[in-house]
């Protein structure tokens, strides 16, 4: 790697939606990969910071690179790479980017979650139902390892021990190489949180409330199980059909989300920066608040039990609708200082293990 002067020789790697899309088996398959808006807004701000950018489009442009050396000219790497097959998909460009010792941006305590059970993978025997019974209505189910909205209907919010069997056979059948979670499914607020920084350095750069629109809510059953699915079903924009608005200091829940998030982050190993989404347990005053995602750039999930936490080591991006994008210009940071911000602590956290390692 060679010596670091500003501007920056940035490589920014990515998986372009569109090139996926046409080879989907479903259209949710490649739902969580770069769209050109997010990937035109993180270029266009790397490039007003004075940086140049050097593009690589997925995993293999990655490895040709590297096989030409080209590695060697860049500073640091802006991973938004999803990867495209495998449960551990979102780990393969760090895992290669680790090997060659090259920076880059998002790697791949009890912390209060919704009660669960996991459901084995599909096997030939049929499934004992009987153990599933105790648990209290509604539900919610949904395979343990898909990007975004992936296998997510209105469907698996269930409403009567009836509908559990079957929605659970279907997706059993639907994604035989994952277990499937059920989890008590959590009717209050629903809150993101924008954290920044690694480690101890770790903040809270502020929170939004998600604001379902009074039309969204035709009645208590039908409100939508979550932000995924309404943004897939809806107009592409934030301002329809549900809203983001900023939580001040002196909402009583600040402090208490705050602190929640956090220990979610850094409990699972989380770095540079991400979201961390939480729902309250109910409508009722005085419920608690659960961690439901961790949108965020986790390296060490096997801390503690996630199977309740959906763990994305990517969060949204784009620069016109994603929740941190917005929170952090509700917070007096505009997309360009953002995108800087993820550059300059991956640089000292690259920086930081190299001073460790000459200890």
């Amino acid at each position: 790697m060679r010596t670091r002067e500003w501007p920056l020789t940035v490589a920014f790697i990515y998986d372009r939606k569109v090139e996926h899309i046409a080879h989907a088996e479903s259209p949710d398959e490649y739902s969580d990969l770069a769209d050109d808006v997010t990937i035109g807004g993180i270029t266009e701000a790397l490039e007003r910071l004075g940086h140049r950018v050097v593009h690589a489009p997925g995993l293999k442009a990655l490895i040709k690179d590297i096989a030409a050396n080209k590695h060697k000219n860049w500073d640091v790497v802006f991973n938004y790479s999803k990867g495209s097959h495998g449960t551990a998909r979102e780990s393969q460009v760090p895992a290669i980017l680790e090997e060659y010792q090259i920076p880059f941006t998002f790697s791949d305590a009890e912390i209060r979650t919704s009660p669960y059970v996991v459901v084995p993978k599909f096997d030939d025997d049929p499934l004992d139902y009987s153990e599933l019974k105790k648990l209290s209505y509604p539900l919610f189910v949904k395979p343990t390892s898909c990007p975004q909205c992936n296998g997510i209907t209105c469907a698996n919010k269930i409403l009567k021990p009836k509908d559990l069997e079957h929605e659970v056979d279907q997706l059993r059948s639907q994604f035989k190489d994952q277990e499937i979670l059920i989890e008590n499914f959590l009717g209050g607020r629903e809150f993101t949180l924008a954290i920044a920084g690694t480690g101890e350095d770790a903040h809270v750069v502020g929170i939004a409330e998600l604001i379902w629109n009074p039309h969204t809510l035709r009645a208590k059953d039908m409100i939508p199980v979550d932000f995924s699915i309404a943004l897939a079903r809806m107009a592409r924009s934030v301002s329809k059909g549900f809203s983001l608005e900023d939580v001040p200091l002196s909402d009583p829940l600040w402090d208490e989300l705050a602190d929640l998030s956090l220990k979610a982050y850094t409990a699972l190993g989380c770095r540079d920066g991400g979201r961390v989404d939480i729902r309250l347990t109910s409508e009722e005053q005085g419920s608690a608040p659960c961690v439901i995602e961790v949108p965020s750039s986790c390296q060490a999930v096997s801390l503690l039990s996630t199977d309740a936490i959906q763990v994305d080591p990517i969060f949204g991006m784009r620069p016109d609708r994603s929740r941190y994008a917005f929170i952090a210009k509700s917070n007096g940071v505009e997309y360009p200082e953002m995108i800087q911000d993820f550059l300059d602590i991956a640089i000292q956290t690259y920086e930081q293990a190299e001073r460790n390692l000459r200890i």
